[in-house]
């Protein structure tokens, strides 16, 4: 093989998943001696998993070599029968489970050139149209479909419901009623029933049975850095998948994340507070510019007529005539500025044009002042934006007992204890609440900044690649097109 440019080695490095490992062929002959002892090492080292290609020669109709090796569906196992000098077949083999009879399906036939045949039927190579390794018909084969809802049997679902309460909020009973594909209490568990709603069809399109696990929480580390949930689910292999669950690299260490089937968030949602709540309105009708405007407005215009008014004292008194001093000065100027007027004037013409300019100005800006104050008192504030305008602000929040809820708060922002809702459920219960001009009102802040959540699934599970493909043929085909908004519509 190495005449003709093909690399060949005798060993090969540890189990990877590396890209270019697609490249590379295990070939062994099953009539050497050793050979079922190493393909039974290889098996359980994962060598026979995807990307890892084998050819195995000298295939007699015998299985006994590939009984105990985990040649599965996404493994590529290639079997080489030699029907004669100048003809050998090449036949796929995989299993549906660990457990299960070896599927055969013949991927070619090769033939010699100098092989005698028809005129009309020279080939060298014949490819047949069946199914490969990646056949769908996993009827023989249970999938385990692990939901969160406080629950941890599979069981069947066939009576009355019961609704329980327990400290992550309020759990229908799983176990005891067909809720997971109905429309009832759309906004409790709405994550499970949307990954239910995808993960059911993919199954059926696979032509498998589903069994429901249930357990209280989507998986984290306890105390002993033991993991829970769904996590601890798919370790054991227990179950295939899981819930909607957000992305963490400690997560990604142990699962593969298979595909979104869904769009949520989880955010702050509240009413935008009125403005009035927030800050000091009275400051707020005019820039700082403005009010040091109308500061040196009426300063000078006290400043002119005090001098206006000593000249006129100078020149002589009368009862209702302002006598020079600051005092009578001080007491107009307040009297203008709180729309009040003063028993005191000056009485010639220059002190006069002076206080009616000061009235007329001071009366258009109480107009304006006065305008202002009533459409603050109606808007709403803007604000609050961000995680520390939150904190800061005087709005009173509450947070949902939910094991990520926990978990974020701890890890993110362990001071910020404040409030945040599910998507999905809060809207729904704010479409059931508030009226159509509350809801004009309404914010989001995201607090955990993640990418939407996706399907987990055993790390390097031979059901990936299916479980993608059928997945991402629902999205295309949009045969479920509403599903990512049950929980709003009625």
């Amino acid at each position: 093989m190495c005449e003709v440019g093909v690399s060949t080695a005798t060993s090969l490095q540890y189990n990877r998943t590396e890209y270019d490992l697609q490249y590379i062929l295990i070939i062994a002959d099953l009539t050497c001696e050793g050979t079922d002892g190493f393909l039974v090492k290889a098996s359980k080292e994962g060598y026979f998993k995807a990307p890892y290609r084998w050819l195995l020669l000298n295939y007699e109709d015998d299985d006994t070599a590939l009984a105990d090796a985990d040649i599965l569906v996404d493994s590529d196992v290639v079997l080489v029968k030699r029907i004669s000098d100048q003809e050998y077949w090449f036949i796929e083999a995989y299993k549906i489970s660990e457990t299960s009879k070896i599927i055969h399906t013949k991927r070619l036939i090769w033939r010699s050139n100098n092989r005698k045949v028809d005129e009309n039927t020279r080939i060298n190579i014949t490819s047949f149209d069946q199914p490969n390794s990646e056949n769908t018909d996993l009827a023989q084969y249970q999938f385990d479909d692990t939901k969160n809802t406080g629950l941890g049997v599979p069981t069947s679902t066939n009576t009355v419901s019961k609704v329980t309460v327990t400290k992550y909020g309020w759990m229908e009973d799983y176990r005891s009623s067909n809720v997971l594909s109905s429309r009832r209490y759309l906004h409790q568990d709405c994550i499970t029933k949307m990954s239910y709603a995808v993960v059911s069809i993919c199954f059926h399109m696979l032509n498998a049975t589903e069994r429901l696990l249930f357990t209280h929480t989507w998986g984290y580390k306890d105390k002993n850095g033991q993991w829970q949930g769904i996590v601890d689910h798919l370790l054991k292999k227990d179950a295939d998948l899981g819930t909607l669950t957000i992305f963490t690299q400690e997560r990604m260490d142990v699962v593969d994340y298979i595909a979104m089937v869904g769009t949520t968030a989880v955010r702050f949602v509240f009413r935008e507070p009125p403005l009035s709540y927030i800050s000091n309105i009275f400051t707020l009708p005019f820039s700082g510019t403005v009010w040091l405007a109308i500061f040196i407005c009426v300063l000078g215009c006290s400043i002119f007529l005090y001098i206006a008014s000593r000249w006129e004292a100078s020149m002589g008194m009368h009862p209702l005539q302002l006598d020079g001093s600051w005092a009578d000065v001080l007491i107009l100027i307040i009297g203008a500025v709180l729309q009040q007027g003063c028993t005191l004037e000056p009485r010639y013409g220059a002190g006069r044009c002076v206080t009616l300019i000061l009235f007329i100005a001071l009366t258009v800006l109480y107009a304006a002042y006065s305008a202002n104050i009533v459409v603050l008192l109606r808007a709403p504030s803007s604000s609050v934006r961000s995680l520390p305008d939150l904190l800061n602000s005087p709005l009173k929040l509450g947070a949902s007992d939910f094991e990520y809820n926990r978990y974020f708060f701890k890890l993110i922002l362990c001071v910020f204890l404040s409030d945040h809702v599910m998507i999905l459920q809060g809207y729904r219960l704010i479409q059931e609440t508030y009226q159509e001009d509350e809801k004009c009102d309404l914010v989001e802040i995201d607090y955990i900044n993640e990418i939407d959540p996706w399907v987990p699934g055993q790390k390097r599970s031979p059901f990936k690649d299916l479980f993608k493909i059928k997945i991402t043929i629902r999205q295309q085909k949009r045969i479920l097109a509403d599903s990512d908004h049950i929980p709003f519509r009625h």
